[in-house]
C-alpha cells in the first residue's frame, strides 16, 4: 500500500512541476519509470523481510523448496508490480492528458519487464533481508541490474506516447528477451541463496 502512496503521491506532484509533456515523450517516459522504479524497490525490499522481522524464514525454508518459495515471491511481486504500474500509468495518461498514445505499446512497454524485475527483485529481496539498511542497499543495489529493461521500456513508452509511432519490435523481442533470461537467472541463483 504504501509503494502505490508514493506512485500516487510522485505522480500528483511530478504533474504540478513538470509542466505540459505531451511534446516531449522521452523525458515524460523517464518520469514514469523513476516513480516506478522507487514505487518498485519499495515493494520488492519488504518480499522477504516481514519473514526474516518476524524470524518465520527458517519455518518458510523447511517447509518449502527454494524453487517453490522464488516462484511464489516471483509471481506475488509480479502482480504487485503490475497493478502498481497500471494503476500510475493510467493516472500518468490522465493527469498529463495525452491525446492518443498507443495503448498497445504502453501495456508492452510497462508489463513486459515486469517478469524480469520481479525476478531480479526476488533475489536482491533475499540476499539483502538480513540487512539493517535493505532499503539503500537495495536501492543502489537493484538500479544497475534494472538498467537494461528500464531503458528499453522508456524508449518503448515514449514511442507509444507519441501518436502514430512505431514501438519496433526490436525492442519488444528485447524486453521479452530480458524478462525471461532473468526469470531463469534468478531461479538458479535463487536455489544457491536461499
Amino acid at each position: 500500500m504504501s509503494s502505490l502512496g508514493f506512485a500516487f503521491i510522485a505522480l500528483v506532484l511530478v504533474s504540478l512541476c513538470a509542466g505540459d509533456l505531451t511534446r516531449q515523450p522521452r523525458p515524460a517516459a523517464g518520469l514514469l519509470w523513476v516513480i516506478l522504479f522507487f514505487s518498485s524497490v519499495n515493494a520488492l525490499v519488504r518480499a522477504f523481510s516481514k519473514e526474516e522481522d518476524a524470524r518465520t524464514a527458517d519455518h518458510l525454508r523447511l517447509l518449502a523448496t527454494p524453487t517453490i518459495v522464488f516462484a511464489g515471491k516471483t509471481l506475488f511481486n509480479f502482480l504487485l508490480l503490475s497493478f502498481i504500474g497500471v494503476l500510475t500509468m493510467i493516472l500518468f495518461i490522465i493527469l498529463f492528458g495525452f491525446p492518443r498514445p498507443d495503448v498497445a505499446g504502453l501495456f508492452a512497454g510497462l508489463l513486459l519487464p515486469m517478469p524480469g524485475l520481479s525476478a531480479l527483485g526476488t533475489v536482491l529481496g533475499a540476499m539483502l533481508s538480513r540487512s539493517q539498511s535493505r532499503w539503500a542497499v537495495f536501492t543502489i543495489a537493484a538500479f544497475p541490474i534494472f538498467l537494461p529493461s528500464l531503458t528499453a521500456s522508456v524508449e518503448v513508452l515514449s514511442r507509444s506516447l507519441i501518436n502514430g509511432a512505431s514501438t519496433g519490435p526490436d525492442l519488444i523481442f528485447g524486453l521479452f528477451s530480458f524478462s525471461v533470461g532473468m526469470v531463469l537467472i534468478g531461479g538458479l541463483l535463487f536455489t544457491e541463496i536461499w
